[in-house]
């Protein structure tokens, strides 16, 4: 059984104006992540960027090697 939540995160007005400008302006999304996999010990969650994301799951047993479709290579 395989299943993902992903939600983006969102920031209270408080955290908003206490974030840096360069950080308030960034393009970089981060996101909330529930990942549960089979080959997993562990349901994976946390917030995460895309990239973040892709590492931790080839790191935690090699899962997400290769996109499953052509159309998800720049997911």
């Amino acid at each position: 059984m395989r299943y993902m939540e992903i939600r983006d995160k969102r920031y209270t007005e408080a955290q908003l104006k206490a974030m840096p400008e360069e950080q308030y302006n960034s393009t970089k999304f981060t996101f909330y992540v529930v990942y549960r996999h089979k080959e997993l010990e562990t349901c994976l969650s946390g917030t995460f960027t895309i990239e973040g994301l892709r590492k931790k799951l080839r790191d935690t047993k090699g899962i997400y090697d290769k996109p499953q479709r052509e159309e998800n290579v720049n997911v």
